[in-house]
């Protein structure tokens, strides 16, 4: 299985993994890819700049790296796949997470509790 994590789910792997849940572990344990997207570490930037978040993008790239997690760029394919999704959700981080997931059959880890409930793709990664 290839796993993509979304943002938060990115944050608890590579600093705090106590957050994730058990059956999380277990799926990201088991033989796969996992991968993390350029999304994510655009939303750490702004995050970080606001003064929202510790992490720098520069310590979660140096943690992505030690983790062996795959690089997963933004495509054409993945923005353009965004009006077709049949989410209602506002945050264009998880709106590209979610394309980005069913555009190349991805399973997206995240504990956003509407994309968990409106995309059949996700996996709760707090469970």
């Amino acid at each position: 299985m290839s796993l993509l994590l979304d943002t938060n789910a990115l944050l608890w792997a590579v600093v705090s993994p106590e957050r994730l849940g058990r059956n999380a572990r277990r799926v990201m344990e088991a033989d796969g890819t996992i991968l993390a997207s350029a999304a994510s570490l655009f939303e750490v930037a702004i995050k970080f700049r606001a003064g929202k978040l510790p992490v720098s993008p520069e310590q979660l790239i140096d943690r992505i790296e030690r983790s062996a997690f795959v690089d997963l760029g933004i495509e054409q394919r993945h923005l353009a796949a965004i009006p077709e999704l049949r989410l209602s959700h506002a945050d264009p981080f998880d709106l590209l997470l979610v394309a980005q997931a069913q555009a190349d059959s991805l399973t997206l880890l995240t504990a956003d509790r509407k994309i968990l409930a409106g995309f059949a793709g996700a996996l709760d990664a707090s469970q």
